[in-house]
């Protein structure tokens, strides 16, 4: 028989209550954890998940867009689940810019337009033929390439540009109805310029530039997957910029047009692949009337002039000024000259006139620009001798580009409308000869 006192001291339901208390801070303890960590894990797996459907949509809506723009397809909708984000479209979000050379050479000036779709900060936009992404940090993203393909000889540039201006949320189908609306060619087109034709020539350069949200991806883009170089960006204006300079032919220009070099290939020994002047007189006269200058400005230092002049007989002089310090050269031109062509990469030896002291000082010249440098290959003597092709090479190469020659009668009776000058040269990468640009519309609604 047990007392009150035994049943005070005994030990006999310790384990069961202890049991329960276990059990119990075992379930409190599981239920925090899902509300900590796993109810945060699906939200955010649920949150990845839906990203994944809308980057889907838009790259869905990419490609259909590009069958109106570039195909024969006058329209085509998309299907595209919100989950409970902000879609938008934007007829004048973004721009792009295409200048040949010059502000007055305007190929393209106009917004691009962006679809977006916006969810807790972060978007998925569709804009200039590519779908980007950005987070509320960090730099935007590419999920999908643009509209811009660049393989080191050819640009092709198909601008498709958004119009509409809706918007839509909550939840649920979002239909998109993607409509033709025109297309026009930009470039070639000498009807809006006459400079607008390929080969593209006439100018230094072609100049993109787009302002965008996601123009370091744009400029990631055409780092990587194209061949343009020294692509530069903007943060404060959030823009990115690509130049391409313009591939010199063996077409001739008058002589009553200034000649203008631009960026030359200056890692090439011999850049210059053909410089030929053709003279015609203005009227009857003799042999030696022939004379004509090329001088860069008088106010720009170094300063290069190459002329014709007569001597008992044609000669080629170039003098390189650079501040007061003359170096001249001299090259007797064949005696036949009957078309009066004067080609100024001729193997016809050289002849260093200026400076005359000995030994001759050079500036521009060898490893010591300060002193003759007897291993380079102006050497002069006799018995090795430098040529023009030498002499023009070396001077058009390390002058500051860009530069422009003025051309002038040198006393003479050159006819300078009729006269002309072939000039062709490597440019400096990234060159460009043949352009296409073509500005595709497209109208979007939202339903």
């Amino acid at each position: 028989m047990h007392t009150l006192s035994d049943l005070l001291n005994s030990d006999d339901a310790v384990s069961e209550v202890l049991g329960y208390i276990l059990i119990f801070g075992m379930i409190v303890t599981m239920v925090s954890l899902i509300f900590t960590v796993a109810i945060p894990s699906i939200e955010d797996a649920q949150a990845s998940a839906y990203l994944k459907s809308i980057e889907r949509g838009i790259t869905v809506f990419d490609s259909k867009a590009s069958i109106v723009a570039l195909g024969e397809s006058p329209a085509q909708t998309v299907n595209i689940d919100s989950k409970g984000g902000i879609f938008g479209v934007n007829e004048s979000a973004s721009h792009i810019t295409v200048v040949m050379g010059d502000t007055d050479k305007k190929i393209f000036d106009d917004t691009l337009g962006t679809l977006t779709y916006v969810l807790g900060g972060i978007v998925i936009a569709y804009e200039g033929g590519g779908v980007w992404m950005k987070y509320p940090k960090g730099d935007a993203i590419m999920l999908s390439p643009p509209e811009f393909h660049y393989n080191g000889e050819t640009l092709t540039l198909p601008i498709i540009r958004l119009l509409g201006n809706e918007a839509t949320s909550g939840t649920g189908t979002v239909q998109f109805k993607v409509t033709k609306d025109n297309s026009t060619i930009r470039f070639p087109n000498s009807t809006i310029n006459t400079l607008f034709i390929n080969p593209v020539a006439g100018s230094k350069d072609i100049l993109i530039t787009i302002t965008s949200d996601y123009y370091k991806a744009w400029a990631k883009y055409m780092e990587e997957r194209t061949e343009v170089h020294g692509i530069t960006t903007n943060d404060t204006r959030r823009e990115v910029s690509a130049s391409l300079n313009i591939k010199t032919s063996d077409n001739a220009y008058e002589l009553t047009n200034n000649l203008n070099v631009y960026d030359m290939d200056n890692t090439m020994p011999n850049p210059i692949t053909n410089f030929k002047l053709n003279l015609t007189e203005d009227q009857s006269g003799p042999a030696h009337a022939l004379r004509v200058k090329f001088i860069t400005d008088i106010a720009i230092n170094p300063q290069l002039t190459i002329e014709t002049v007569w001597r008992s007989g044609y000669k080629i002089i170039i003098t390189y000024n650079d501040n007061g310090f003359i170096e001249e050269w001299e090259t007797d031109m064949p005696a036949d000259l009957s078309n009066m062509e004067f080609d100024l990469l001729s193997n016809d030896f050289a002849t260093l006139k200026k400076p005359s002291a000995d030994p001759k000082q050079t500036l521009s010249w060898g490893n010591n620009q300060s002193a003759y440098d007897a291993g380079v290959d102006y050497i002069g003597s006799e018995i090795n001798p430098t040529t023009l092709n030498n002499v023009t090479q070396h001077y058009m190469s390390i002058m500051p580009a860009p530069f422009e020659f003025e051309v002038l009668q040198n006393n003479g009776k050159v006819d300078l409308s009729i006269s002309s000058v072939v000039l062709n040269y490597a440019v400096a990468p990234p060159g460009l000869t043949y352009l296409h640009i073509v500005e595709h519309n497209i109208t979007v609604g939202i339903s």
